[in-house]
């Protein structure tokens, strides 16, 4: 996995890892913001794997913005 700066085509950060989990891809984003400015725009172009949608990513992320609503519920889709 690896994080490019767009405008200068430069890594930000990358992670080499023998998997792929849900646990790792949070250690990317994790390491990705630990190596950038703090209040630096940031925007995540993902593809829809599982590890990129999951429910501790989804947590971390509401963590760090300081939401405290519902975060509704892994493996169900409301209407």
């Amino acid at each position: 996995m690896a994080a490019q700066e767009v405008a200068t085509g430069k890594v930000i950060y990358h992670r080499l890892h023998p998997t792929r989990k849900e646990e790792d891809f949070l250690v990317f984003i994790e390491g990705t913001l630990e190596a950038l400015p703090p209040r630096a725009e940031v925007i995540i172009l993902a593809d829809q794997l599982n590890t990129h949608m999951s429910a501790s990513l989804v947590e971390w992320v509401a963590e760090q913005t300081g939401f405290s609503g519902n975060l509704g519920k892994k493996n169900y889709k409301g209407s």
